[in-house]
């Protein structure tokens, strides 16, 4: 425990404005409240917090691909749709033609946004995992 906090003292005289530096003091901090009997306290709330903010994760994605979906079929529903308005209004016709492309390009979009966020996030994931 003395030579961690010998070790952490080190690191803050030297150099703190690399960030390579800068992790390896959070690291060290990291450990040295681990190697502590507090630790075994702590643990599981950290554990906790950890599974917590990955199902917040998990959650954002399957909502933004539940709304990718749902706006899919929205546009789609629109668009075919408007052509019965075509004896009311031309205006409205159109009106709804361009709502139902707007949605369905709007999902495309968002979809491409998920697809690249859930690329990103499983960048991240994948080496803490090994």
């Amino acid at each position: 425990m003395k030579s961690l906090v010998r070790l952490l003292d080190e690191k803050i005289i030297e150099d703190t404005t690399s960030l390579r530096n800068k992790t390896t003091i959070i690291w060290i901090a990291i450990l040295a409240v681990l190697a502590s009997p507090v630790a075994f306290l702590i643990l599981p709330f950290f554990l906790a917090m950890l599974m917590t903010l990955l199902m917040i994760i998990f959650a954002v994605m399957v909502t933004a691909l539940a709304l990718t979906l749902v706006l899919l079929i929205s546009g789609v529903h629109t668009f075919s749709t408007s052509f019965s308005l075509l004896s009311v209004s031309l205006a409205s016709t159109l009106f709804r033609l361009g709502v139902g492309l707007l949605m369905f390009g709007g999902a495309l979009l968002l979809f491409l946004i998920s697809f690249e966020i859930c690329k990103l996030i499983v960048k991240l994931i994948t080496p803490s995992i090994r």
